[in-house]
């Protein structure tokens, strides 16, 4: 299955989503795709590598500020995928040893 560009969220678009203020809609859609990106990483047959270990305990809000980090001091990758900088960040976070 093939998608438009524009039916990617970029990470320009994720930034913009988990920079609003907590408990609004757009904060929820920033939790809901990092949760989505999270489950669909859970699935070890979709992945082929362990780009991060994350922590068996671990909440949402907390990937939340860590991915929010991430894009706010990578502004020149904001055009990428937004999947991708996620992965990018939990990686930078929590490197599997």
């Amino acid at each position: 299955m093939q998608f438009p560009a524009s039916a990617t969220m970029t990470g320009l678009d994720l930034r913009d989503y988990c920079n609003a203020e907590k408990g609004t809609q757009k904060f929820q859609v920033c939790l809901a795709y990092i949760v989505g990106v999270m489950d669909s990483y859970a699935n070890k047959a979709l992945v082929k590598a362990d780009f991060f270990c994350v922590p068996e305990v671990i909440k949402g809000e907390q990937i939340q500020l860590i991915a929010q980090k991430y894009l706010d001091s990578h502004p020149e990758q904001l055009h990428y995928v937004a999947s991708s900088l996620l992965v990018e960040a939990l990686g930078e976070t929590f490197p599997c040893k």
